[in-house]
C-alpha cells in the first residue's frame, strides 16, 4: 500500500505537471533481474549498481518498510500463520539492515523534478489533497488521474507505475485506460473488480520486468502483507490465485501483457 506520506514528502520539491510534457525514464538492462536478491544488503548492491536514482530510492523506501519494526508488531504473543511466515522472512532477508523510511523518504528530496518518481509521488499527493479537501476540484482530479493513466501506460516506464497504480488504488478511481480495455474486449466485472484488474496488472507487470516476487524476496513479501495472507514458500502469483476471483486474475494477465513493454 502507498503510504501517503511517501507522497507528501515531496510535495514542494517536484511539480506533478511538468512543462515538459513527457515523463523521463531511463533504462535498465534487460537480463537483469533488480530485485531477485535474498537479503536486504544483497538487493541494495544490485540496485547501487544497476539501477536509476529514481528505482534506487524507490526500492529503498520498500526494503526499509519490510524491515524497520512498527511499534507493538513485533511484541505480539498471538500471531496469525501469515504474521508469522513475515517474521520469518524478516530474521532472515533484514539481517545487518540499517536504514529507516523517514531516511529513504527524504532521498526522494534529492530527485529532480522530471524524475518520474518524484512525479509519480508528486501526482499522488496532490490527488490525495483533491479528494480530501472540502471543496473538492472535480477537474483537478480528473486531469491527475489522466496523468497517472499515462503513466500507467508508458513506454520505459519502471516501478513508478507502481507508486500511479497504488495512488488510483487508494483513490477509489479506475483509469479511462483501463475500462476501455475492458469495454473494447467485452468483459463484464464489476468495478471493484475492474479495480483489481488495474492494480494487479501493474504489479504483474512489475514482477515479470523486475523480479523479487519469488519465494522470500522484497515484492513478494510486500504483496502478501496487504493481502494479509502470506505463506511459507509463496510467491506473488501462488498470492494472487489465493486471494483473487480467477476472472480477475486472467483479465489482469490479459492487461499486463498489451500494455506497452518496459
Amino acid at each position: 500500500m502507498l503510504d501517503k506520506a511517501h507522497a507528501t514528502v515531496i510535495e514542494n520539491s517536484a511539480s506533478a505537471t511538468s512543462s515538459e510534457g513527457e515523463l523521463a525514464a531511463t533504462t535498465l538492462r534487460p537480463e537483469i533481474k533488480l530485485l531477485d536478491a535474498s537479503s536486504a544488503k544483497e538487493l541494495i548492491k544490485s540496485i547501487q549498481k544497476n539501477a536509476s536514482s529514481g528505482t534506487e530510492i524507490f526500492t529503498r523506501i520498500q526494503i526499509a518498510s519490510a524491515c524497520e519494526p512498527s511499534v507493538g508488531r513485533d511484541v505480539i504473543t498471538q500471531r496469525s500463520a501469515s504474521q508469522n511466515t513475515i517474521l520469518s522472512f524478516k530474521a532472515s532477508f533484514c539481517v545487518g539492515y540499517k536504514g529507516s523510511i523517514a531516511l529513504e523518504q527524504q532521498k526522494l528530496l534529492s530527485l529532480p523534478a522530471g524524475d518520474p518518481y518524484s512525479q509519480a509521488y508528486g501526482m499522488a499527493s496532490e490527488l490525495f489533497d483533491g479528494i480530501n479537501k472540502s471543496h473538492q476540484d472535480p477537474n483537478k482530479v480528473t486531469v491527475i488521474t489522466k496523468q497517472l493513466d499515462a503513466m500507467l501506460m508508458a513506454r520505459n516506464s519502471q516501478m513508478e507505475t507502481l507508486v500511479a497504480a497504488e495512488a488510483l488504488n487508494q483513490a477509489g478511481i479506475i483509469a479511462p485506460s483501463t475500462t476501455e480495455f475492458a469495454r473494447k474486449n467485452g468483459w463484464q466485472l464489476s468495478s471493484e473488480e475492474l479495480a483489481q484488474v488495474q492494480l494487479l496488472s501493474v504489479q504483474m507487470k512489475s514482477c515479470t520486468n523486475f523480479g523479487g516476487c519469488g519465494t522470500n524476496q522484497l515484492l513478494t513479501m510486500k504483496i502478501c502483507s496487504e493481502q494479509s495472507t502470506c505463506a511459507p514458500g509463496a510467491t506473488a502469483d501462488s498470492i494472487w490465485r489465493r486471494v483473487y476471483a480467477p476472472s480477475v486474475y486472467d483479465v489482469a494477465r490479459k492487461l499486463s501483457a498489451s500494455a506497452t513493454e518496459f
